[in-house]
Protein backbone atom coordinates (compact mmCIF):
# COMPACT_ATOMS: atom_id res chain seq x y z
CA UNK A 1 0.00 0.00 0.00
CA UNK A 2 1.77 3.06 -1.25
CA UNK A 3 1.75 6.49 0.39
CA UNK A 4 3.58 8.86 2.71
CA UNK A 5 3.41 8.37 6.48
CA UNK A 6 3.20 4.87 7.82
CA UNK A 7 1.08 3.86 10.78
CA UNK A 8 1.31 0.71 12.87
CA UNK A 9 0.42 -2.41 10.99
CA UNK A 10 -2.58 -4.30 12.37
CA UNK A 11 -2.26 -7.91 13.36
CA UNK A 12 -2.55 -10.11 10.28
CA UNK A 13 -2.27 -13.88 10.08
CA UNK A 14 0.05 -14.92 8.54
CA UNK A 15 2.24 -11.87 8.95
CA UNK A 16 2.83 -10.21 5.54
CA UNK A 17 6.32 -9.72 4.22
CA UNK A 18 5.61 -6.11 3.31
CA UNK A 19 2.82 -3.70 4.29
CA UNK A 20 2.66 0.08 4.12
CA UNK A 21 -0.27 2.16 5.34
CA UNK A 22 -0.47 5.75 4.07
CA UNK A 23 -2.22 7.97 6.61
CA UNK A 24 -2.12 11.09 4.45
CA UNK A 25 -3.82 9.31 1.57
CA UNK A 26 -7.12 9.07 3.46
CA UNK A 27 -9.47 6.13 3.74
CA UNK A 28 -11.38 3.89 1.38
CA UNK A 29 -14.95 3.72 2.66
CA UNK A 30 -16.59 0.47 1.68
CA UNK A 31 -20.30 1.25 1.89
CA UNK A 32 -22.18 -1.30 -0.20
CA UNK A 33 -19.28 -1.61 -2.68
CA UNK A 34 -19.25 -3.23 -6.08
CA UNK A 35 -17.30 -6.41 -6.81
CA UNK A 36 -15.43 -6.52 -10.11
CA UNK A 37 -14.31 -10.16 -10.57
CA UNK A 38 -11.80 -10.76 -13.33
CA UNK A 39 -11.39 -13.98 -15.34
CA UNK A 40 -10.78 -17.05 -13.20
CA UNK A 41 -11.73 -15.36 -9.92
CA UNK A 42 -15.29 -16.67 -9.61
CA UNK A 43 -14.55 -18.89 -6.62
CA UNK A 44 -13.09 -16.09 -4.52
CA UNK A 45 -15.91 -13.76 -5.60
CA UNK A 46 -18.53 -16.22 -4.37
CA UNK A 47 -16.67 -16.60 -1.08
CA UNK A 48 -16.57 -12.82 -0.55
CA UNK A 49 -20.25 -12.41 -1.34
CA UNK A 50 -21.17 -15.16 1.09
CA UNK A 51 -18.88 -14.21 3.98
CA UNK A 52 -19.00 -10.41 3.77
CA UNK A 53 -22.65 -10.43 2.74
CA UNK A 54 -23.63 -12.41 5.83
CA UNK A 55 -21.69 -10.06 8.11
CA UNK A 56 -22.43 -6.65 6.53
CA UNK A 57 -25.52 -7.09 4.40
CA UNK A 58 -23.60 -6.14 1.24
CA UNK A 59 -24.80 -7.64 -2.02
CA UNK A 60 -21.45 -6.96 -3.75
CA UNK A 61 -22.99 -6.78 -7.23
CA UNK A 62 -20.88 -6.70 -10.37
CA UNK A 63 -20.48 -3.25 -11.97
CA UNK A 64 -22.97 -2.86 -14.84
CA UNK A 65 -21.33 -2.44 -18.22
CA UNK A 66 -20.80 1.22 -19.12
CA UNK A 67 -21.82 2.56 -15.72
CA UNK A 68 -19.67 5.30 -14.20
CA UNK A 69 -20.14 3.69 -10.77
CA UNK A 70 -20.96 7.04 -9.13
CA UNK A 71 -19.58 7.27 -5.61
CA UNK A 72 -19.54 3.58 -4.81
CA UNK A 73 -16.19 1.98 -4.05
CA UNK A 74 -15.09 -1.06 -6.00
CA UNK A 75 -13.36 -4.27 -4.90
CA UNK A 76 -11.44 -5.69 -7.86
CA UNK A 77 -10.18 -9.24 -8.18
CA UNK A 78 -7.46 -10.21 -10.66
CA UNK A 79 -5.10 -13.07 -11.36
CA UNK A 80 -1.47 -12.26 -12.18
CA UNK A 81 0.26 -15.56 -13.06
CA UNK A 82 3.52 -13.73 -13.78
CA UNK A 83 3.86 -13.05 -10.04
CA UNK A 84 4.57 -16.73 -9.43
CA UNK A 85 7.94 -16.42 -11.18
CA UNK A 86 9.12 -13.63 -8.89
CA UNK A 87 7.18 -13.91 -5.63
CA UNK A 88 6.33 -17.60 -5.72
CA UNK A 89 3.16 -19.63 -5.90
CA UNK A 90 0.19 -18.55 -3.75
CA UNK A 91 1.61 -15.02 -3.34
CA UNK A 92 -0.60 -11.96 -3.64
CA UNK A 93 -0.75 -8.16 -3.42
CA UNK A 94 -3.47 -6.05 -1.87
CA UNK A 95 -3.71 -2.35 -2.85
CA UNK A 96 -6.11 0.15 -1.27
CA UNK A 97 -6.87 3.66 -2.53
CA UNK A 98 -9.69 6.05 -1.72
CA UNK A 99 -11.78 4.70 -4.59
CA UNK A 100 -11.00 1.02 -4.92
CA UNK A 101 -9.45 -2.05 -3.39
CA UNK A 102 -7.40 -4.27 -5.71
CA UNK A 103 -6.67 -7.92 -4.87
CA UNK A 104 -4.11 -9.59 -7.13
CA UNK A 105 -3.05 -13.23 -6.77
CA UNK A 106 -0.37 -15.24 -8.50
CA UNK A 107 -2.92 -18.06 -8.67
CA UNK A 108 -6.42 -18.77 -7.29
CA UNK A 109 -4.96 -19.85 -3.95
CA UNK A 110 -3.06 -16.56 -3.56
CA UNK A 111 -6.17 -14.58 -4.48
CA UNK A 112 -8.14 -16.51 -1.88
CA UNK A 113 -5.56 -15.55 0.75
CA UNK A 114 -5.80 -11.91 -0.34
CA UNK A 115 -9.55 -12.02 0.25
CA UNK A 116 -8.98 -13.47 3.72
CA UNK A 117 -6.52 -10.67 4.47
CA UNK A 118 -9.04 -8.06 3.31
CA UNK A 119 -11.60 -9.47 5.71
CA UNK A 120 -9.07 -9.21 8.55
CA UNK A 121 -8.36 -5.57 7.66
CA UNK A 122 -12.09 -4.81 7.83
CA UNK A 123 -12.13 -5.88 11.48
CA UNK A 124 -14.25 -8.26 13.58
CA UNK A 125 -17.48 -6.92 12.06
CA UNK A 126 -16.55 -8.52 8.75
CA UNK A 127 -16.76 -12.04 10.15
CA UNK A 128 -19.93 -14.04 9.81
CA UNK A 129 -22.40 -13.16 12.54
CA UNK A 130 -23.49 -16.14 14.54
CA UNK A 131 -21.29 -18.41 12.45
CA UNK A 132 -18.20 -20.36 13.37
CA UNK A 133 -15.08 -18.50 14.54
CA UNK A 134 -12.32 -17.74 12.06
CA UNK A 135 -10.06 -20.72 11.37
CA UNK A 136 -6.88 -21.00 13.38
CA UNK A 137 -3.73 -19.69 11.70
CA UNK A 138 -1.12 -22.12 10.41
CA UNK A 139 1.90 -22.71 12.56
CA UNK A 140 4.26 -21.55 9.84
CA UNK A 141 3.36 -18.77 7.42
CA UNK A 142 4.85 -18.72 3.96
CA UNK A 143 6.04 -15.45 2.54
CA UNK A 144 6.00 -13.74 -0.83
CA UNK A 145 4.40 -10.65 -2.34
CA UNK A 146 3.54 -7.22 -1.11
CA UNK A 147 0.71 -8.57 1.08
CA UNK A 148 1.30 -12.28 1.60
CA UNK A 149 -0.76 -14.23 4.10
CA UNK A 150 -4.00 -16.03 4.73
CA UNK A 151 -5.68 -18.39 7.16
CA UNK A 152 -5.07 -22.07 7.33
CA UNK A 153 -8.02 -23.01 5.15
CA UNK A 154 -7.03 -23.68 1.55
CA UNK A 155 -9.03 -24.03 -1.65
CA UNK A 156 -10.61 -27.48 -1.89
CA UNK A 157 -10.28 -30.32 -4.35
CA UNK A 158 -11.83 -29.37 -7.63
CA UNK A 159 -11.80 -25.64 -6.91
CA UNK A 160 -10.27 -23.03 -9.12
CA UNK A 161 -6.85 -23.84 -7.73
CA UNK A 162 -7.32 -27.57 -8.09
CA UNK A 163 -5.85 -28.08 -4.62
CA UNK A 164 -7.16 -29.92 -1.55
CA UNK A 165 -9.38 -28.08 0.91
CA UNK A 166 -7.33 -28.94 3.95
CA UNK A 167 -10.41 -30.46 5.57
CA UNK A 168 -8.65 -33.83 5.46
CA UNK A 169 -4.90 -34.46 5.14
CA UNK A 170 -3.81 -35.99 1.85
CA UNK A 171 -2.24 -38.99 3.56
CA UNK A 172 -5.48 -39.69 5.43
CA UNK A 173 -7.59 -39.33 2.29
CA UNK A 174 -5.32 -41.78 0.45
CA UNK A 175 -4.52 -44.30 3.19
CA UNK A 176 -7.90 -44.30 4.95
CA UNK A 177 -9.83 -46.24 2.28
CA UNK A 178 -6.76 -48.41 1.62
CA UNK A 179 -6.57 -49.35 5.32
CA UNK A 180 -10.27 -50.23 5.40
CA UNK A 181 -9.83 -52.38 2.30
CA UNK A 182 -6.80 -54.11 3.82
CA UNK A 183 -8.82 -54.97 6.94
CA UNK A 184 -11.64 -56.39 4.80
CA UNK A 185 -9.22 -58.52 2.78
CA UNK A 186 -7.42 -59.77 5.89
CA UNK A 187 -10.69 -60.65 7.59
CA UNK A 188 -12.06 -62.44 4.54
CA UNK A 189 -8.86 -64.46 4.09
CA UNK A 190 -7.91 -65.28 7.68
CA UNK A 191 -11.30 -65.62 9.38
CA UNK A 192 -12.54 -69.12 8.62
CA UNK A 193 -16.16 -68.28 9.46
CA UNK A 194 -16.15 -65.57 6.78
CA UNK A 195 -14.83 -67.72 3.92
CA UNK A 196 -18.28 -68.48 2.57
CA UNK A 197 -19.03 -64.76 2.48
CA UNK A 198 -15.60 -63.78 1.16
CA UNK A 199 -16.82 -62.78 -2.30
CA UNK A 200 -19.77 -60.82 -0.93
CA UNK A 201 -17.67 -58.93 1.62
CA UNK A 202 -14.92 -57.99 -0.82
CA UNK A 203 -17.31 -57.01 -3.62
CA UNK A 204 -19.51 -54.94 -1.31
CA UNK A 205 -16.58 -53.23 0.41
CA UNK A 206 -14.72 -52.47 -2.81
CA UNK A 207 -17.69 -50.88 -4.55
CA UNK A 208 -18.70 -48.98 -1.41
CA UNK A 209 -15.22 -47.47 -0.90
CA UNK A 210 -14.76 -46.58 -4.57
CA UNK A 211 -18.24 -45.06 -4.81
CA UNK A 212 -17.77 -43.01 -1.64
CA UNK A 213 -14.50 -41.55 -2.93
CA UNK A 214 -16.04 -40.78 -6.32
CA UNK A 215 -19.06 -39.07 -4.69
CA UNK A 216 -16.85 -36.89 -2.50
CA UNK A 217 -14.65 -35.83 -5.41
CA UNK A 218 -17.66 -35.06 -7.61
CA UNK A 219 -19.35 -33.02 -4.87
CA UNK A 220 -16.28 -30.80 -4.48
CA UNK A 221 -15.67 -30.13 -8.16
CA UNK A 222 -15.89 -26.48 -9.26
CA UNK A 223 -16.12 -25.15 -5.69
CA UNK A 224 -13.59 -22.83 -4.09
CA UNK A 225 -14.62 -23.84 -0.56
CA UNK A 226 -15.30 -27.38 0.59
CA UNK A 227 -18.13 -26.04 2.75
CA UNK A 228 -19.95 -25.25 -0.51
CA UNK A 229 -19.71 -28.80 -1.81
CA UNK A 230 -22.76 -30.19 -3.57
CA UNK A 231 -24.98 -32.67 -1.71
CA UNK A 232 -23.86 -36.28 -1.92
CA UNK A 233 -27.29 -37.79 -1.29
CA UNK A 234 -27.78 -39.11 -4.82
CA UNK A 235 -24.22 -40.40 -5.01
CA UNK A 236 -24.55 -42.08 -1.62
CA UNK A 237 -27.79 -43.84 -2.60
CA UNK A 238 -26.35 -45.00 -5.92
CA UNK A 239 -23.19 -46.22 -4.18
CA UNK A 240 -25.09 -48.23 -1.56
CA UNK A 241 -27.36 -49.81 -4.17
CA UNK A 242 -24.39 -50.69 -6.38
CA UNK A 243 -22.48 -52.10 -3.39
CA UNK A 244 -25.43 -54.27 -2.37
CA UNK A 245 -25.77 -55.56 -5.93
CA UNK A 246 -22.05 -56.32 -6.11
CA UNK A 247 -22.22 -58.09 -2.75
CA UNK A 248 -25.12 -60.23 -3.97
CA UNK A 249 -23.19 -61.21 -7.10
CA UNK A 250 -20.13 -61.97 -4.98
CA UNK A 251 -22.19 -64.19 -2.69
CA UNK A 252 -23.57 -66.16 -5.65
CA UNK A 253 -20.09 -66.62 -7.10
CA UNK A 254 -18.66 -67.69 -3.74
CA UNK A 255 -21.28 -70.42 -3.39
CA UNK A 256 -19.73 -72.28 -6.34
CA UNK A 257 -17.55 -75.06 -4.97
CA UNK A 258 -15.11 -77.38 -6.66
CA UNK A 259 -16.32 -80.79 -7.76
CA UNK A 260 -15.40 -83.43 -5.15
CA UNK A 261 -12.53 -85.74 -6.05
CA UNK A 262 -11.45 -88.68 -3.94
CA UNK A 263 -7.95 -88.08 -2.53
CA UNK A 264 -5.30 -90.21 -4.19
CA UNK A 265 -7.32 -90.56 -7.39
CA UNK A 266 -7.05 -88.71 -10.70
CA UNK A 267 -5.49 -89.12 -14.12
CA UNK A 268 -2.00 -90.58 -14.10
CA UNK A 269 0.86 -90.86 -16.55
CA UNK A 270 2.65 -94.14 -17.06
CA UNK A 271 6.30 -93.52 -16.23
CA UNK A 272 8.59 -96.50 -16.89
CA UNK A 273 10.78 -97.61 -14.00
CA UNK A 274 14.03 -95.67 -13.90
CA UNK A 275 12.82 -92.97 -16.32
CA UNK A 276 12.57 -89.34 -15.22
CA UNK A 277 10.14 -86.93 -16.81
CA UNK A 278 9.63 -83.18 -16.45
CA UNK A 279 6.64 -81.09 -17.54
CA UNK A 280 6.99 -77.34 -18.22
CA UNK A 281 4.42 -74.70 -19.16
CA UNK A 282 4.27 -70.92 -19.24
CA UNK A 283 1.41 -68.40 -19.45
CA UNK A 284 1.42 -64.60 -19.65
CA UNK A 285 -1.30 -61.95 -19.69
CA UNK A 286 -0.33 -58.97 -21.92
CA UNK A 287 -2.97 -56.70 -20.39
CA UNK A 288 -1.58 -57.17 -16.89
CA UNK A 289 1.91 -56.51 -18.26
CA UNK A 290 0.64 -53.29 -19.85
CA UNK A 291 -1.04 -52.21 -16.60
CA UNK A 292 2.21 -52.86 -14.69
CA UNK A 293 4.13 -50.77 -17.24
CA UNK A 294 1.66 -47.86 -17.10
CA UNK A 295 1.59 -47.67 -13.30
CA UNK A 296 5.38 -47.99 -13.21
CA UNK A 297 5.76 -45.09 -15.66
CA UNK A 298 3.44 -42.94 -13.54
CA UNK A 299 5.53 -43.64 -10.43
CA UNK A 300 8.80 -42.95 -12.30
CA UNK A 301 7.57 -39.70 -13.85
CA UNK A 302 6.28 -38.46 -10.49
CA UNK A 303 9.66 -39.27 -8.93
CA UNK A 304 11.62 -37.50 -11.67
CA UNK A 305 9.37 -34.43 -11.49
CA UNK A 306 9.85 -34.26 -7.74
CA UNK A 307 13.62 -34.68 -7.97
CA UNK A 308 14.10 -32.19 -10.81
CA UNK A 309 11.47 -29.67 -9.73
CA UNK A 310 11.40 -27.20 -6.85
CA UNK A 311 8.81 -29.19 -4.89
CA UNK A 312 9.39 -32.29 -2.82
CA UNK A 313 8.70 -35.69 -4.47
CA UNK A 314 5.05 -36.69 -4.18
CA UNK A 315 5.60 -39.87 -2.21
CA UNK A 316 1.88 -40.38 -1.59
CA UNK A 317 1.55 -40.73 -5.37
CA UNK A 318 4.84 -42.50 -6.09
CA UNK A 319 4.67 -45.27 -3.50
CA UNK A 320 1.14 -46.59 -4.26
CA UNK A 321 1.77 -46.67 -8.02
CA UNK A 322 5.16 -48.32 -7.53
CA UNK A 323 3.69 -51.02 -5.28
CA UNK A 324 0.81 -51.65 -7.69
CA UNK A 325 3.25 -51.87 -10.62
CA UNK A 326 5.45 -54.47 -8.90
CA UNK A 327 2.47 -56.51 -7.63
CA UNK A 328 0.75 -56.59 -11.03
CA UNK A 329 4.04 -57.39 -12.78
CA UNK A 330 4.58 -60.37 -10.48
CA UNK A 331 1.13 -61.72 -11.40
CA UNK A 332 1.36 -61.01 -15.14
CA UNK A 333 3.08 -64.30 -16.03
CA UNK A 334 3.88 -67.70 -14.52
CA UNK A 335 6.23 -70.59 -15.26
CA UNK A 336 5.09 -73.98 -13.96
CA UNK A 337 7.36 -77.02 -13.57
CA UNK A 338 6.46 -80.56 -12.50
CA UNK A 339 9.40 -82.83 -11.75
CA UNK A 340 10.84 -85.22 -9.19
CA UNK A 341 10.83 -82.50 -6.52
CA UNK A 342 7.15 -81.80 -7.05
CA UNK A 343 5.42 -78.65 -8.32
CA UNK A 344 7.10 -75.24 -8.70
CA UNK A 345 5.21 -72.09 -9.75
CA UNK A 346 7.48 -69.12 -10.54
CA UNK A 347 5.87 -65.67 -10.81
CA UNK A 348 6.74 -62.70 -13.01
CA UNK A 349 9.26 -62.23 -15.81
CA UNK A 350 12.16 -62.85 -13.40
CA UNK A 351 10.72 -66.10 -12.08
CA UNK A 352 10.46 -64.81 -8.53
CA UNK A 353 8.89 -65.41 -6.07
CA UNK A 354 8.45 -69.20 -6.35
CA UNK A 355 5.87 -71.40 -4.63
CA UNK A 356 6.84 -75.06 -4.16
CA UNK A 357 4.84 -78.17 -3.25
CA UNK A 358 6.63 -81.44 -2.64
CA UNK A 359 5.18 -84.34 -4.62
CA UNK A 360 4.53 -86.33 -1.43
CA UNK A 361 2.36 -83.47 -0.08
CA UNK A 362 0.07 -83.32 -3.11
CA UNK A 363 -3.16 -85.22 -2.41
CA UNK A 364 -4.34 -85.03 -6.02
CA UNK A 365 -4.05 -82.96 -9.18
CA UNK A 366 -6.44 -82.43 -12.05
CA UNK A 367 -7.25 -80.10 -14.95
CA UNK A 368 -10.32 -77.89 -14.64
CA UNK A 369 -11.77 -75.09 -16.77
CA UNK A 370 -12.21 -71.82 -14.90
CA UNK A 371 -13.12 -68.26 -15.83
CA UNK A 372 -12.25 -64.90 -14.23
CA UNK A 373 -15.92 -64.49 -13.21
CA UNK A 374 -15.71 -67.65 -11.11
CA UNK A 375 -12.64 -66.60 -9.16
CA UNK A 376 -13.27 -62.85 -8.91
CA UNK A 377 -11.04 -61.39 -11.63
CA UNK A 378 -7.53 -61.56 -13.03
CA UNK A 379 -4.22 -62.18 -11.31
CA UNK A 380 -3.74 -63.77 -7.88
CA UNK A 381 -7.30 -64.39 -6.67
CA UNK A 382 -8.87 -65.70 -3.46
CA UNK A 383 -12.36 -67.19 -3.71
CA UNK A 384 -14.50 -70.11 -2.63
CA UNK A 385 -12.46 -72.23 -5.02
CA UNK A 386 -9.28 -71.50 -3.10
CA UNK A 387 -6.29 -69.66 -4.58
CA UNK A 388 -6.28 -69.20 -8.35
CA UNK A 389 -3.64 -67.53 -10.50
CA UNK A 390 -5.94 -66.44 -13.33
CA UNK A 391 -4.14 -65.21 -16.45
CA UNK A 392 -6.60 -66.46 -19.07
CA UNK A 393 -9.87 -68.35 -19.24
CA UNK A 394 -9.74 -72.07 -19.82
CA UNK A 395 -7.83 -75.03 -18.47
CA UNK A 396 -6.15 -74.70 -15.07
CA UNK A 397 -3.85 -77.07 -13.20
CA UNK A 398 -5.57 -77.62 -9.85
CA UNK A 399 -3.91 -79.34 -6.88
CA UNK A 400 -4.90 -80.06 -3.31
CA UNK A 401 -2.27 -79.99 -0.59
CA UNK A 402 -2.92 -79.85 3.12
CA UNK A 403 -6.65 -79.61 2.49
CA UNK A 404 -6.28 -76.40 0.45
CA UNK A 405 -6.74 -75.96 -3.29
CA UNK A 406 -4.40 -74.08 -5.60
CA UNK A 407 -4.97 -73.50 -9.33
CA UNK A 408 -2.96 -71.84 -12.08
CA UNK A 409 -4.10 -71.24 -15.65
CA UNK A 410 -1.60 -72.94 -18.00
CA UNK A 411 -1.60 -74.79 -21.29
CA UNK A 412 -1.53 -78.61 -21.38
CA UNK A 413 -2.79 -78.80 -17.80
CA UNK A 414 -4.00 -82.41 -18.27
CA UNK A 415 -0.48 -83.79 -18.81
CA UNK A 416 0.91 -81.76 -15.93
CA UNK A 417 -1.77 -83.09 -13.57
CA UNK A 418 -1.23 -86.70 -14.75
CA UNK A 419 2.53 -86.51 -14.19
CA UNK A 420 2.11 -84.91 -10.77
CA UNK A 421 -0.36 -87.63 -9.71
CA UNK A 422 2.11 -90.32 -10.83
CA UNK A 423 4.95 -88.70 -8.92
CA UNK A 424 2.77 -88.26 -5.82
CA UNK A 425 1.68 -91.90 -6.00
CA UNK A 426 5.22 -93.18 -6.36
CA UNK A 427 6.38 -91.09 -3.41
CA UNK A 428 3.47 -92.40 -1.30
CA UNK A 429 4.41 -96.03 -2.10
CA UNK A 430 8.01 -95.58 -1.02
CA UNK A 431 8.83 -97.03 2.44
Amino acid sequence: MDGGGVEAMPDLIPEPRYARFAREAGECVLDDPLLDAGPGTGGTARWLRRELGAATGWDLPAPPAGETRGGRAVIRLALRPERARTAGAESYELHVTQRWVLLEGADPAGLFYAAQTLRQLLGPEAHRRGGPPPPRPPRRARRGGAERGGPARRPPLGGAAGRPAGSLPLWAAALGPAAIWAVLVAGAVLWRAARRLRGAVLAFGGVLLAGAQASIVRANLHHSDWHDADPVTVGAVVTVVAALAAGAVGALVSRRTAAPVTPGQGPRMDVPEGERRVWLSRTANPWLSLLAAVTGVVALVALLVGVAGPAEPMWMLILPFAVVSLAVLACSSVRVRVGERGLDVAFGPLGWPVRHWDAADVEWARAENRTPAQVGGWGYRLSGLGVTVMLRSGACLVIRSGGKDFAVSVDDAERGAALLNSLAGSRARRP
